[in-house]
């Protein structure tokens, strides 16, 4: 298990309420921001969201191309001139997983680290987007990017938490929909898309997004699109669309049994807010095994392989 020495100050900034509020900033302003955020929820069980939050600032191959694709769909400029490396910082080796790379990162963490052949495919990638009508309309619509979202959610006795939520493209208000951006390794099919929305809880973070936007601004938003795009020849684009009011077999309700419980147990929410509580417990009273509170599983005998 990682080093935890850091978690009471990280769960305590959560239960601490500040205001709500939508600002621009850098991703890794938005990292030291309190709030829990959709990739810890994501996960099916406490000891595995402790572990999504233990994360470390980590570097490979696969994520700097997946910052680089993003930076070019959001900021297209960037990649037309001189403006890489404002926000990124070229690998003194060929490739990223190697001492110098990681110390170079080290160095200085507020700019990914990238090669030129990265920089080249995210280029591939915005070229790649921008060539699909509907998903080049949805980026270019009016509204903000890369915008970062704080809500303080009540509980009973006076207490609550804080969300947070980071838009890819938060259009203006009475649009109704949001946009986000996801590099895909795959076939572009609708089922090989779904897989991918269920296997990796894109659709609890739309559900947890569209649920923090409405806290922060009152606005209910039913649609939330996702742009999937190739991150390798043939760069291929492709537009998904999930929809609150789509009648049988929706993802977004589905999302919403998962989060606060219903049909699939007893939600992921109400598990991370009793392991966090618990772990605090512990900590105050100097237990012995404080981590402990982590240890826990969704509410089944078996999984059912239909």
């Amino acid at each position: 298990m990682s080093d935890y020495s850091n978690l009471p100050q990280i769960l305590r900034g959560i239960f601490t309420q500040a205001p709500n509020r939508i600002v621009k900033n850098s991703f890794a302003a938005y990292r030291n921001m309190p709030g829990l955020n959709a990739s810890v929820l994501k996960e099916p069980t406490p000891k595995e969201m402790l572990h999504a939050m233990l994360g470390g600032n980590e570097t490979s191959h696969a994520l700097a191309l997946g910052d680089a694709g993003h930076k070019a769909i959001l900021e297209p400029e960037l990649f037309d001139g001189d403006g890489v490396e404002e926000y990124f910082q070229y690998s003194p080796t060929k490739g990223l997983d190697t001492k110098a790379a990681r110390d170079a990162f080290a160095a200085d963490p507020s700019r990914p680290l990238v090669t030129p052949e990265i920089i080249d495919d995210a280029r591939r990638i915005r070229d790649a987007v921008y060539a699909h009508s509907f998903a080049k309309r949805l980026i270019q619509c009016p509204g903000d990017t890369e915008v970062s979202l704080q809500a303080w959610e009540p509980l009973e006795l006076g207490s609550g938490y804080m969300r947070k939520a980071r838009f890819d493209k938060l259009p203006g208000p009475g649009a109704g929909f949001v946009v986000d951006v996801k590099t895909f390794r795959k076939s572009l099919t609708a089922r090989a898309i779904r897989s991918e929305i269920v296997t990796r809880g894109y659709h609890i973070q739309a559900r947890y997004y569209l649920d923090v936007l409405r806290m922060v601004t009152s606005e209910d938003r039913g649609q939330f699109y996702f742009i999937f795009v190739t991150n390798e020849a043939p760069f291929m684009c492709r537009v998904a669309e999930l929809n609150i009011h789509t009648p049988g077999d929706n993802l977004l309700n589905d999302a919403a049994s998962l989060l606060y419980g219903g049909e699939y147990g007893a939600g992921r929410l109400p598990m991370w807010l009793n392991a966090s509580g618990e772990f605090l417990r512990r900590i105050e009273e100097q237990h012995a095994d404080p981590i402990g509170a982590w240890e826990g599983y969704e509410a089944e005998e078996a999984v059912i392989i239909a």
